[in-house]
């Protein structure tokens, strides 16, 4: 029977297969019990692994409850009001909806430049906190696999040592049962040319 190497067996453990291969190997492995044994030792470890915890991140630095651009918006307002109330005092009446119309396109651009700025920025932050996410999510699965082939490696080193104390232990049982039949066969010669003396 042709058994799946061993990066198959790891593809299927984390569910990275194909349906039609991951198929093929739930078939191999209902009619394979050392396949059945083998995956799962690697799952045990795998799952040993999965329960080890990361230490978690210092947490980020609280910020300002009042976004920026809030602040600069309602700064450019006071502004705007307090050169209203200066014009308003300096001059003895003066056209309120002709400054109010000089004033308000103004306003509106610098309000939606900065709107347009802090959402750039918060799109920049968020971009740059995926990124460093999946950097982490990698390096941890990087981490995991790593782990996970070096047990498989201790674990053939112990089976390859086993299979030599096995073989060191059959070729001495070899090594005495030679000499055990050797010294049998040479009793039956003795016993078979020895004659019994002459009877008087």
């Amino acid at each position: 029977m042709k058994h799946p190497n061993r990066e198959q067996w790891m593809d299927y453990l984390y569910g990275e297969l194909p349906d039609g291969q991951r198929g093929a190997l739930e078939a191999h492995l209902r009619d394979c019990g050392e396949c059945q044994a083998q995956l799962s030792e690697w799952d045990h470890a795998r799952q040993a692994l999965d329960a080890w915890k990361l230490a978690r991140p210092a947490p980020a630095r609280k910020r300002a409850s009042v976004p920026a651009w809030i602040i600069q918006a309602a700064a450019a307002a006071i502004v705007a009001l307090a050169a209203f109330g200066a014009g308003r005092w300096a001059s003895p009446a003066p056209n309120v909806e002709a400054l109010r119309a000089q004033l308000e396109p103004a306003l509106r651009q610098q309000l939606r430049r900065e709107m347009a700025s802090a959402a750039e920025a918060q799109k920049a932050e968020t971009r740059a906190a995926l990124a460093q996410l999946v950097r982490a999510l990698d390096q941890q699965r990087q981490e995991d696999r790593q782990s996970t082939l070096r047990l498989l490696k201790d674990q053939e080193n112990r089976q390859t040592e086993n299979t030599l104390a096995l073989r060191r232990d059959l070729e001495t049982v070899a090594v005495l049962t030679d000499g055990g039949l050797r010294s049998a066969q040479d009793q039956i010669v003795r016993l078979a040319s020895w004659q019994s003396p002459p009877r008087p």
